[in-house]
């Protein structure tokens, strides 16, 4: 993934082979290239283009919900999508964290389910 004009990292958000610039908290970042995130959709093969395109839009969309929520602290949150389906992994600091991750992935348009793998402390 090449990555330019980019001020500071907090998360790769891209669209494969399509570019996405996406502004949050005051930095910058423009993508062009392959995969977000390692993890983010598993298992390609059985998929097409089209769905595949989704699953990353899908996911783009979640981590700049999550990203964009001042109440959670998202960098501790995986997201995976397969097939319109958003899983959820790694740790919410509280119960409250955890509701409002779960709610803000479900609020994204396309999510057909949201898998709840959070751990708390």
């Amino acid at each position: 993934m090449k990555i330019s004009n980019c001020v500071r990292t907090r998360s790769a958000l891209a669209l494969g082979g399509l570019g996405l610039c996406l502004a949050f908290n005051g930095c910058f970042w423009a993508f062009m290239g392959g995969a977000a995130e390692g993890g983010y959709v598993a298992g390609q093969k059985d998929r097409g283009a089209g769905e595949t395109v989704s699953d990353q839009w899908i996911h783009a969309k979640v981590k700049a919900a999550l990203l964009g929520e001042g109440r959670l602290r998202s960098g501790h949150i995986n997201v995976d999508v397969d097939k319109s389906v958003v899983t959820l992994r790694g740790l919410a600091h509280t119960e409250e964290e955890r509701r409002l991750a779960l709610a803000l992935a479900r609020s994204i348009k396309g999510v057909k389910d949201v898998k709840d793998e959070l751990k708390l402390p």
